[in-house]
Formats: C-alpha cells, structure tokens, sequence
C-alpha cells in the first residue's frame, strides 16, 4: 500500500516548520501544503515556505483562496474562521480523500481556532464528510510557542528561513504581534 504524505499547512513560519521535522522524525513523508489568502506578506510566506519545502525535500502545494481580512479595523491579526478556513480550503482545492491534514497550532494564544475544542470539532465535522479517512493532527496543540522555539533550537531547524512578519516588509517590520514574539523569542535564546 502506498503511503500517504502528511499534508502541513505551511505558512513559512516557525510552527509549520517544526511541524515538518516533527513528522518526518517519525518516519513520515510530508507535503507543504501553502495557503495564499492575499495576505500581506503572502511574497515572503511563500518565498519561505517553499524554501522550508525543499530544505525537508517535501512537494509543495499552493492553494489560492479569497482575501481574508479581519472586518475590525483595529484587529490586524485575528481573522475569524481563519484555521477552519485554511484546513477546509485545502482539503478541497488538493482534493484530500484520506491520510492526515496538520496544523502547527499551539496553547498559549487566545485565538479560538488554537483550542483543543476546535481541533475536537473540526476532526468531528472531517468525519462527517470523509468518514475518518482524514485525520487531523496537532502535534503542538498542548505547546506553548517557547516550546517550539526550543524544539526548533534543540533540533537545530532552519529558523533562519522562516518569516513570520504580519505586514510583509523586509527587512521584517518589528511592530506586529507575530514580529515582536519572534523578538521576545529571539531574547530568551540569547540571555
């Protein structure tokens, strides 16, 4: 029987990384599976995500889905349905029928698409439509991101080819949520 790839969503950042030496750790094969939502930083999400592809020798897949955006004008970071999406949107546009979908969602954030309770219910409506075919995995679900800092650290991943800024820029813009986590990361591996 032919074995099926572990399809990760890859977004070019830290987590979707981890998520790659993770799996094929443990003797999986990994597809990166790259979501282009007309994001602001969607050049560098892909300039990254696919150096990540080719640095874990993984196939990339590239979705396109409508512009999502966050309706409060005071919210860039939170987009409602954003994970659901995304796990949903690549199913469909790859045409996922069996085998596992993974999302490198992790504890510590308030985001309600990062919960145990989410992952519950969206691998409740996967067996709904694929009968248990498709399985979600979470691997760092109980993580928090220092977790997978040090992982990445300790395994000696390539963090230097991820990015992870909300607005796109380079060099990296240093203001946005995703911007100053790295920072405060990038503190506590130097002290």
């Amino acid at each position: 029987m032919k074995e099926v790839a572990s399809r990760v969503l890859t977004s070019g950042g830290l987590d979707s990384t981890a998520c790659h030496h993770f799996l094929q750790s443990s003797g999986k094969k990994t597809v990166a599976v790259f979501i282009d939502y007309n994001q602001p930083a969607v050049v560098e999400e892909r300039r990254a995500a696919r150096k990540i592809a080719k640095y874990y020798s993984a196939q990339i897949q590239e979705v396109h889905i409508a512009s999502l955006r966050s309706k409060k004008k005071s919210d860039t970071d939170y987009i409602p349905a954003r994970n659901a999406t995304f796990l949903f949107s690549a199913i469909t546009a790859i045409g996922i029928d069996t085998g596992e979908i993974v999302l490198g969602i992790h504890s510590g954030v308030d985001y309600p698409d990062c919960s145990g309770a989410f992952c519950e219910k969206a691998q409740a409506l996967l067996d709904i439509y694929f009968g248990g075919a498709i399985q979600l995995c979470t691997p760092f679900i109980t993580w928090t991101k220092i977790d997978i800092w040090r992982y990445c650290i300790d395994k000696g991943l390539p963090i230097s080819f991820t990015y992870s800024c909300q607005v796109g820029t380079v060099p990296a813009c240093g203001k946005c949520s995703s911007c100053k986590d790295r920072s405060r990361l990038n503190e506590m591996h130097l002290a």
